[in-house]
């Protein structure tokens, strides 16, 4: 069925009405992957051990907010247990489709503890912890009362090439410990140079499934890699961000692929990359897919204290 439903934009609030799918479906698991991209399957009970068990989806059609869901109405008015006894509160999975994002809290109105699940996701609430201890809670199973849906839209996708509002970025000196979301670029190794000088660019957060880094944005950052010993010599890509560097200043020309968590040393001449480097491209990663990172991890929340479970595409 369609309703119109609340679009929430970031932490400001301010709601307005736009058209968002939000229906029943067919009672069965479909592995994140496969779900169309926006939507978010929701199910009372694990789908993997429980087939059959009552599904919900819901998608955000036509904004990178987010539609707003309360357990209790609408769509999750009539949710019932398998022994038909109603229940407000009672989804204990959700998984999530390409490029979307569902945020879920312990109280009505988007308020209480609150947790993030990244795209293409599958998400046991049974092993996520909630902090919400006035409601005596030990986990989100059965426990979400309010969240939201959001999704990114290519068209949306941040280009850098005139604003810098998806990244940060900060210059340092020496090795730096890698972050997920952040690429690095010294000026020389920083294992046989200590000293060395270097930038970092991070994805402010995983909303963002891309950015193009032109040379200009970066000049206008004060961070010319040129302006670091002639050059960009060393590249360390942190575990959730892939960094394809250009030779071109628009993100264009020569290319070279540096996959996420991993240190590249560009001063050996076979590599023909050193100092050459004048713009970047990074591309949001699952931290799962390439590296050994712990399945739980705490990255992109905007709750300090919540915990990510990823376990993909099963």
């Amino acid at each position: 069925m369609k309703e119109i439903v609340s679009i929430l934009f970031g932490a400001c609030l301010s709601f307005m009405a736009v058209s968002a799918s939000v229906s029943e479906v067919e009672n069965i698991y479909i592995k994140p992957s496969d779900i169309e991209k926006g939507c978010a399957r929701f199910y009372l009970s694990d789908p993997i051990k429980n087939p059959g068990t009552k599904t919900f989806e819901v998608c955000a059609t036509k904004s990178i907010g987010g539609t707003k869901f309360t357990i209790g109405s609408g769509v999750f008015s009539e949710i019932k247990d398998k022994f038909g006894k109603k229940a407000v509160n009672s989804i204990s999975y959700i998984s999530t489709g390409p490029l979307t994002w569902v945020t879920i809290w312990t109280r009505a109105g988007l308020k209480g503890d609150e947790y993030e699940i990244l795209p293409e996701t599958d998400a046991d609430l049974s092993v996520i912890r909630a902090y919400d201890h006035t409601l005596g809670l030990q986990s989100f199973n059965d426990n979400i009362e309010s969240g939201s849906v959001r999704t990114l839209e290519r068209s949306q996708d941040p280009d850098l090439t005139e604003s810098g509002d998806a990244v940060d970025s900060f210059t340092f000196q020496g090795r730096q410990k890698a972050k997920g979301l952040c690429a690095y670029f010294y000026g020389a190794n920083p294992v046989d140079f200590p000293l060395t000088r270097g930038f970092a660019v991070c994805l402010k957060s995983t909303r963002f499934a891309w950015a193009k880094i032109t040379n200009k944005w970066l000049r206008s950052q004060g961070l010319d890699p040129k302006s670091f010993s002639s050059g960009i010599s060393y590249v360390e890509a942190g575990f959730s961000v892939d960094v394809t560097l250009y030779k071109g200043k628009v993100v264009d020309g020569d290319s070279k692929l540096i996959r996420s968590h991993e240190k590249v040393d560009l001063e050996p001449k076979e590599t023909d990359w050193n100092d050459q480097t004048l713009s970047v491209y990074l591309e949001y990663t699952k931290p799962d897919e390439r590296s050994e990172s712990p399945i739980l991890m705490e990255m992109g929340s905007s709750s300090k204290k919540s915990e990510h479970y990823l376990r993909h595409g099963k």
